[in-house]
């Protein structure tokens, strides 16, 4: 199954993500569309948090399991420079009873305000993404 995702998060906002302490987040929008097979999957939230811890959940690649009970494992795999990093991530995504166990692994881009995430598709279920 070959699936595109548009942000890293918004498959933590549809798989329930809860920070471990337990941070409080409202969705402000989501959207999903379809085109040529592709799918994409846009949300917007707002996360009760500081920025700083935040940011710092988020980039906690080992430990993103705790964020959502629908990623079962993640593992850094390389990281070029303090900026960059390539993440491995095997998650469990279901459509009403329809469920599937699929790898990611995506080269994350990071700044203060800000991680890009963009899908490497040679080595994931997934064909495309950012």
């Amino acid at each position: 199954m070959r699936v595109i995702q548009s942000i890293l998060t918004a498959l933590l906002v549809l798989g329930g993500a809860t920070a471990p302490e337990t941070l409080a987040a409202d969705l402000l929008m989501l959207q999903i569309s379809e085109s040529e097979q592709r799918y994409r999957i846009e949300a917007r939230f707002l996360v009760d948090a500081p920025l700083a811890v935040v940011h710092a959940l988020l980039t906690d690649y080992e430990q993103l399991p705790r964020l959502s009970p629908s990623i079962l494992e993640s593992e850094v795999v390389d990281a070029p420079t303090p900026t960059q990093v390539r993440v491995s991530t095997r998650i469990r995504a279901c459509v009403l009873i329809h469920c599937q166990t699929l790898r990611r692994v995506e080269d994350v881009r990071e700044s203060p305000r800000r991680l890009v995430a963009v899908i490497v598709p040679e080595q994931s279920d997934f064909a495309a993404g950012r």
